[in-house]
């Protein structure tokens, strides 16, 4: 995906105006100086850490005042079947992540500082 995207900055000439960084999110607090974006992309990878709180602190600092933290990511259905708890526990072992829940999200958000 990030060959797309650097292909549609260099089609529109967009090379002074955005600068994209891609790395492990583990390091972003040892990379980037605070203030340092004006966006920040988890996309369908925040749930692989295991301390998204600190993953989300390191961003409240690094964002500028006013930019903008984007998440996707899955997050499970609530629900009280047994079945589908266990369903859903299955699938984070075979992909080794861990589903968040959206309030979840937003608890760790407000924790953060956002």
């Amino acid at each position: 995906m990030h060959k797309k995207i650097i292909e549609k900055i260099k089609e529109n000439n967009l090379e002074d105006n955005i600068k994209q960084h891609f790395c492990d999110f583990k390091s972003l607090d040892t990379r980037f100086e605070n203030n340092s974006f004006d966006r920040i992309l988890f996309i369908e990878s925040i749930s692989y850490s295991d301390n998204i709180l600190n993953i989300l602190k390191t961003c409240f600092n690094i964002l500028n005042k006013n930019g903008i933290l984007y998440i996707r990511t899955i997050t499970p259905p609530h629900t009280k079947s047994n079945f589908i708890k266990k369903t859903i526990g299955n699938i984070e072992k075979k992909i080794d992540c861990n589903l968040i829940y959206h309030e979840n999200i937003i608890y760790y958000l407000q924790q953060a500082g956002f």
